[in-house]
């Protein structure tokens, strides 16, 4: 085994020992509480964290100190499909900060990623960290879709992604998935949308089934709308569903929002063309050339 002191980094996440993974999950308890059991339930829906990520952590005495990682995203960019490097699960240990050890290992991950991937990305809270090592801030917008807009109405049906009928549709329908943007969209099959769903806790209450379009629409219940967070299938309708009123069995316990209220958290493109833009909520940031 690699001796864990100083930097390890541009090894895949499936190639590191588990005392190593041990380490850096033990990190991110420190940072994130309870994120390693997250992971743990991302697994037992068959979407291992180790095997999308490739960690820069530094190391002192066997213990992680600060940890940024690499994961290759599939995705539509104006029109072509490429993979692009997400810089994700960014840490410094509590007791560690101020010494650059996160702008070290950042710098690590640029330098192992900008010679194999065209563009890379992140979305944070915080933009002035990552402004520092040539990140940059891309405009982005969510799209208030008017109800006259909308297209037919469908009925939905809330899934459970702990059950195995429910979680071998999702995986069916994201393997088949067709992109909702030729501008920007994702077209991971699966797996990055497992992990995000644990780690935010929200696989049995974000997941809906349109049966009637072959669909499964992902999106949050809000006081200002459903705020719509992708779109899944493999034949997009020509306009966006309307959610069916009256369909209470699918909508969470006290929530109020409306159904007629959508709110589209992605790009548009060819779901939605009466959409209207708003500002986006976390800023989305890149380096390297976006067309």
């Amino acid at each position: 085994m690699r001796k864990l002191d100083g930097l390890l980094g541009a090894v895949h996440g499936s190639r590191l020992a588990s005392e190593e993974w041990a380490a850096i999950e033990a990190l991110y308890e420190r940072v994130w509480l309870d994120m390693p059991a997250r992971i743990r339930h991302a697994e037992t829906l068959g979407a291992r964290w180790a095997d999308c990520t490739t960690p820069f952590s530094w190391f002192e005495k066997g213990r992680a100190l600060a940890t940024v990682g690499v994961l290759e995203h599939p995705v539509r960019l104006d029109g072509r499909n490429v993979i692009v490097a997400g810089i994700h699960a960014v840490c410094t240990d509590p007791d560690a900060r101020g010494r650059g050890l996160c702008r070290r290992l950042m710098q690590a991950a640029i330098d192992w990623a900008e010679p194999q991937f065209p563009l890379l990305e992140l979305s944070t809270a915080t933009p002035d960290v990552y402004r520092s090592v040539g990140f940059r801030v891309h405009p982005t917008y969510r799209f208030a879709v008017p109800p006259s807009s909308l297209g037919s109405p469908v009925s939905l049906r809330m899934m459970n992604l702990d059950d195995p009928a429910d979680l071998a549709l999702l995986r069916r329908r994201m393997r088949e998935r067709a992109p909702v943007s030729k501008v920007f969209a994702t077209r991971e099959p699966g797996w990055l949308t497992i992990i995000d769903a644990a780690l935010a806790r929200v696989t049995s209450t974000w997941f809906y089934d349109a049966v009637e379009l072959d669909a499964t629409i992902i999106m949050a219940c809000t006081a200002e709308g459903w705020i719509v967070h992708d779109f899944v299938a493999a034949r997009l309708p020509e306009r966006f569903p309307a959610l069916a009123s009256g369909r209470d069995r699918a909508r969470p316990a006290g929530k109020q929002a409306r159904w007629g209220d959508v709110v589209r958290a992605f790009a548009l493109g060819l779901l939605a063309p009466g959409a209207r833009p708003d500002s986006g909520a976390e800023e989305f940031m890149v380096r390297g050339p976006w067309p």
